[in-house]
C-alpha cells in the first residue's frame, strides 16, 4: 500500500504520491488522495477501462501482443478496486485527468536503470 506522501520502490520503477519526482521517463497518473494505492501483481478477473470500454486485462495483453514474461512482471496501480494503469503499458480512463477535479493529486512513476 502507498499512503499519500509516500516513495516506494518496487522492481525498476520509484513510485511517488503526491511529491513530484525530477528526472527522465516519469509517467503521472492522477489519483485520489483520499485513499491509499495498492501496487500488485496481476490476478484473474482484473478488468481495465480503455476508450470507455471494459475490458479483461488478459484480453488486453492478447489484443497487444504482451510477451507471457511481461505479464507475469507487470505492475497493476489500484485505487478504490479500480486499475489505474499497468506501469509503463496502459493507462485506464479512470486515472486521466478530470474536469470537474474529483481526483485531487498525482502518482508520479519513474522507470529506475539498474
Amino acid at each position: 500500500l502507498l499512503e499519500f506522501g509516500n516513495i516506494f520502490d518496487i522492481a525498476n520503477y520509484k513510485l511517488s504520491f503526491g511529491q513530484p519526482l525530477v528526472g527522465e521517463n516519469v509517467e503521472i497518473l492522477s489519483v485520489s488522495r483520499e485513499t491509499p494505492i495498492l501496487i500488485r501483481r496481476r490476478k484473474e478477473g482484473d478488468q481495465l477501462l480503455v476508450n470507455g470500454h471494459h475490458q479483461k486485462l488478459r484480453r488486453w495483453f492478447i489484443n497487444h501482443k504482451i510477451p507471457i514474461s511481461l505479464r507475469q512482471k507487470a505492475l497493476i496501480i489500484e485505487q478504490n478496486h479500480n486499475i489505474l494503469s499497468v506501469v509503463g503499458l496502459v493507462t485506464s480512463d479512470l486515472s486521466q485527468p478530470s474536469k470537474s477535479g474529483i481526483m485531487k493529486d498525482s502518482l508520479y512513476i519513474q522507470k529506475i536503470d539498474r
